[in-house]
């Protein structure tokens, strides 16, 4: 069984998951996030409470194992899927160098490359290209993440991105389903990514989601922002709801939502010429908003359903559950 344990720090909550072998999950567990940030570059006290959240929540779920793989907020690095020639691993090393030494806002000695090739043409007879996925992350970035594990007590196996964790996490439910937005509604940012398989075809990150849900409802009601927070979890984006106030108020950010969907579904079919997305699958806890499936459906045409990482995986009923918050801890937990 793995050794390590994944550790999801979201500017809402922070999650941890441990699997006994693959098919069960041996510890679990999801506290809130004190400081309200998933950057781990903060203020000594802020710094210092959420070490301390974390602790907390290792203590309490029993997870024995101080090796731990940590994912790290899109947001702070940049991925790109590159379709490259067939060629030598030495070679490709040197062309997604020069790739990224292009659009890295980044000088190269400040950055950290990773990469893995995730569609390769088993027989090159033309023009075939391999897809390799490839990440950059600033020094400072992921130096700021292994200090934070040092206070914690805890020993990195793997600093990775969210959207593979993502994906991963989900690939047992998306298997054999065509292929499928994968929609993740945080409380800072809202993750696309668009699989078959366990093939990543692209990613989009955007800064609409539940936070911003819930400062637009504030600001409209002229209410606290936990009072907001309440409107915004029992009404949702349901028009039948206190008449569709609730709605009205947030139909605009909605709209801004469902355009940048709209533009990874044109930037696949661009690519993809032969596929086509078949269907939107929500994680996050905007998963769990009241009427959002709904809107989804009728401003995309596509069918939207409930994504269930522990599909095939033994949990507690109470955590299966809430299962679409733990994606991307499951998917750090399996590991690459």
């Amino acid at each position: 069984m793995p050794a390590y344990f994944g550790l999801d720090i979201g500017s809402s909550s922070i999650k941890i998951l441990k699997l006994k072998g693959n098919k069960n999950v041996e510890a679990v567990g999801m506290a809130v996030n004190p400081v309200g940030r998933s950057d781990l570059d903060l203020p000594v006290e802020q710094k210092t409470k959420l070490v301390e959240a974390v602790k907390a929540l290792i203590k309490e779920s029993g997870v024995k194992s101080r090796n731990v793989v940590l994912s790290i907020p899109e947001s702070l690095v940049f991925s790109r899927i590159l379709k490259l020639p067939i060629m030598s691993t030495p070679e490709l090393a040197s062309a997604i160098k020069w790739e990224l030494d292009q659009v890295v806002p980044f000088p190269p000695d400040e950055i950290e490359i990773s990469w893995v090739v995730i569609d390769k043409p088993k027989k090159s007879i033309g023009n075939e290209k391999m897809k390799v996925f490839v990440v950059a992350v600033p020094k400072k970035v992921s130096e700021v993440y292994v200090r934070f594990l040092t206070l914690t007590g805890l020993e990195p196996e793997r600093i990775e991105n969210e959207i593979l964790s993502l994906a991963r996490g989900l690939s047992g439910f998306t298997v054999g389903k065509g292929v499928s937005l994968i929609l993740d509604m945080g409380a800072s940012f809202t993750k696309m990514v668009v699989v078959e398989k366990e093939q990543i075809y692209l990613s989009h990150v955007v800064p609409l989601a539940g936070m911003a849900m819930t400062r637009m409802i504030s600001e409209a009601f002229k209410i606290p922002i936990n009072q907001a927070e309440e409107y915004k979890r029992v009404y949702g984006v349901d028009k039948s709801q206190v008449e569709g106030k609730i709605y009205n108020t947030l139909v605009g950010l909605m709209d801004s939502l469902v355009v940048e969907i709209k533009k990874v579904m044109v930037n696949f079919s661009n690519t993809e010429k032969d596929k086509r997305i078949e269907r939107i699958v929500l994680v996050g806890g905007g998963a769990f908003l009241k009427g959002f499936t709904g809107v989804l459906v009728e401003k995309t045409g596509l069918d939207v359903v409930m994504g269930d990482p522990f599909g095939t995986i033994e949990v507690a009923e109470k955590i299966k559950a809430s299962g679409v918050v733990f994606a991307t801890a499951l998917g750090l937990a399996i590991g690459e």
